[in-house]
């Protein structure tokens, strides 16, 4: 991905100071339980697959503001965050997509602009996003899916980071059944049985995190270019999960691979885990994280010399099977 700049529909509509940040947006729409997980306050429309949304980043957030960035809240899973729910109140609000559907993602991406883990700004941190519905997905003349960027900038029109996904939907009870299909040719009970992760977690620290209810990964093994752990969330934490989740969801995978490479870069420069930057991370998913085995993931390092930092290519393994892959560039703070 390259470096986000202000997009042109920004640049060229007066719509953004319509924009209203006193509300939150109807929970439902962005897929929350309680409204305090809700980070949108207003959207409209700029042209045909172009949307222009008012968000504002979670500073006080027990996990999503828990950063070691300037302003708490800019971090690639954070921008993730935000551009999922901006795809959302999109496609329910706008497009008419009904609640009653169940939202699979593909893979998706989020880069940080340069500089943006300093970037400080008092009082609200209100941002303006740029949501480009690129390439939209059909099965049989109706639309199920769509290719999405979501480009954010602070109000004043300071670069912050580019999101993009790529996800699709299907009814729940056509979740329901494959579900049901999937864990059947695994050999697993159609009762889903609750998570029980083995050992300890490691410590917030070795994460850049200051909660230990955000550390997502067991003991951390280093062993040449590769750091290796087992993946386990509290998948009770409502900071993370404020509704029941029958399988690890894509953003506790992704974050705990992210997790892995701020830990795994950090010991190899010989910095702490808040001296460096997760600054461009990809994610692409196989398959569903069953919460029935243990999920191994194991970061790889190469260095990447334009940045002075490592890229990890992180893969999560589970009973044999790839479940996906997470790259992260980790960078050195400025």
């Amino acid at each position: 991905m390259s470096a986000p700049t202000v997009p042109d529909q920004v640049r060229a509509t007066d719509d953004a100071g319509a924009l209203s940040f006193d509300r939150p947006v109807p929970r439902a729409q962005v897929h929350k339980t309680g409204p305090g997980e809700v980070f949108l306050t207003d959207y409209t429309q700029l042209d045909d697959d172009h949307f222009l949304v008012a968000a504002e980043l979670p500073r006080s957030h027990a996990f999503y503001g828990d950063t070691a960035s300037d302003t708490p809240g800019v971090d690639p899973i954070t921008l993730l965050e935000i551009g999922r729910q901006c795809g959302y109140i999109v496609l329910h609000d706008h497009f008419g997509i009904a609640l009653e559907n169940t939202f699979v993602m593909r893979s998706m991406g989020a880069v940080l602009a340069p500089g943006a883990e300093s970037v400080a700004i008092d009082g609200p941190a209100r941002l303006h996003a740029t949501l480009w519905l690129k390439t939209p997905y059909h099965r049989d003349g109706a639309l199920v899916g769509f290719l999405g960027i979501a480009t954010m900038t602070t109000v004043d029109g300071t670069p912050i980071g580019e999101v993009t996904a790529s996800f699709s939907w299907i009814t729940h009870d056509h979740f329901k059944a494959f579900r049901q299909a999937t864990r059947a040719q695994l050999g697993l009970p159609a009762a889903i049985p609750p998570a029980a992760w083995h050992g300890e977690p490691a410590p917030e620290v070795a994460f850049g995190r200051t909660s230990a209810r955000n550390a997502m990964l067991g003991e951390l093994r280093h062993d040449g270019d590769t750091t290796t752990a087992y993946l386990r969330p509290d998948l009770g934490y409502v900071g993370v999960f404020d509704h029941a989740y029958d399988h690890v969801p894509g953003m506790a995978q992704t974050e705990g691979s992210k997790q892995l490479a701020v830990a795994g870069a950090a010991h190899r420069l010989g910095l702490r885990p808040d001296q460096v930057v997760p600054s461009d991370l990809h994610a692409v998913f196989h398959a569903i994280n069953e919460v029935d085995w243990e999920t191994t993931v194991t970061a790889t390092f190469t260095p990447d010399e334009p940045s002075g930092g490592l890229r990890a290519v992180v893969v999560a393994q589970q009973n044999g099977r790839s479940l996906g892959e997470v790259t992260v560039l980790v960078t050195p703070r400025a």
